[in-house]
C-alpha cells in the first residue's frame, strides 16, 4: 500500500487551515501530528507542528540531526531551556505513543508491516472572547482516511469503518473521552490564554481580531501536547 509522502501530508494539514467559518474574537490552539512507518529505512518519520489561530508556533521533525521541538515564532524565542526541554521530551513520548497505535491498526486491518503506513492525529482547542472554552477536538486518521474522531459533547466517539469500531468500543469503556475532555478543558485552554498573551501583539499586528475556525465537519478534510492514549 502507497501512503501520501510526509511533505504532501503537511500541505494538506496547511490547507485545512483555509477559511470555513470567522467567529470574532475565537482563538484557537491546534496540534498536528503525523507519524509514517518506513520500513525500507528501519525508522519511523513523526513530524508535529504547533498552531495558534493561524500562526505556526512551534514545530518537531523526528528527522533532523538533533531532534527538538522548536520556535517557529518571535515570540516563542524567550522560552527557556527546561521549556524546550520538556516538550522535546512530551513529542518524543508521543512519537513512541504514535508507533504503538499505528502497529495496532494495521494488525487490525490485516495489513503488512512491510509496506508504509501513516497515523494522523489533531488535537486542539477553541476559546471565546470571554476565555471559555467554545469547543474542543481529537481526531485521528489512517493512511489519510478519517478513522476515529471525538464527538463534540467530548463524551464519546464516532468512528469510521467497522474495523474501527473495535477502537470506539474500546475507548468507550474505558473512559477516554472523558481523559481527553478533561485535558482539552484545563491544560489545552490554559496554555491557549498562556500563548495568546505571549504572542498579542504578534497577532494583532497579524490582523487576527478576526478568528479563522475549522469547521466540525472539515476538521479532517484534511493533529499541546494531549497524552495519545495506545490503542
Amino acid at each position: 500500500m502507497r501512503v501520501t509522502e510526509p511533505r504532501t501530508l503537511l500541505l494538506l494539514f496547511s490547507g485545512s487551515l483555509a477559511l470555513t467559518e470567522t467567529w470574532a474574537g475565537v482563538h484557537s490552539l491546534r496540534y498536528f501530528h503525523i507519524l509514517v512507518s518506513r520500513p525500507d529505512l528501519g525508522r519511523d518519520l513523526y513530524q508535529s507542528v504547533g498552531y495558534l489561530d493561524d500562526t505556526q508556533f512551534v514545530r518537531y521533525n523526528s528527522d533532523t540531526a538533533n531532534p527538538r521541538v522548536e520556535p517557529r515564532a518571535p515570540w516563542m524565542e524567550h522560552e527557556g531551556p527546561e521549556y524546550w526541554d520538556r516538550q522535546t521530551n512530551i513529542a518524543i513520548e508521543h512519537s513512541q505513543d504514535s508507533r504503538a497505535n499505528l502497529k495496532v491498526i494495521v494488525g487490525n486491518h490485516n495489513h503488512s508491516e512491510l509496506e508504509s503506513h501513516s497515523f494522523l492525529w489533531l488535537s486542539g482547542c477553541d476559546v471565546g472572547p470571554d476565555g471559555r472554552m467554545v469547543r474542543g477536538y481529537e481526531h485521528f486518521a489512517y493512511d489519510g482516511a478519517d478513522y476515529i474522531t471525538l464527538n463534540e459533547d467530548m463524551r464519546s466517539w464516532s468512528a469510521a469503518g467497522t474495523v474501527a469500531q473495535i477502537i470506539r468500543r474500546k475507548w468507550e469503556m474505558e473512559g477516554t473521552a472523558e481523559r481527553y475532555r478533561a485535558y482539552l478543558e484545563t491544560y489545552c485552554v490554559d496554555w491557549l490564554r498562556k500563548y495568546l498573551e505571549k504572542g498579542k501583539e504578534t497577532l494583532l499586528r497579524a490582523g487576527q481580531e478576526q478568528k479563522s475556525v475549522l469547521s466540525h465537519s472539515e476538521t479532517w478534510s484534511l493533529l499541546p501536547w494531549a497524552v495519545l492514549s495506545c490503542f
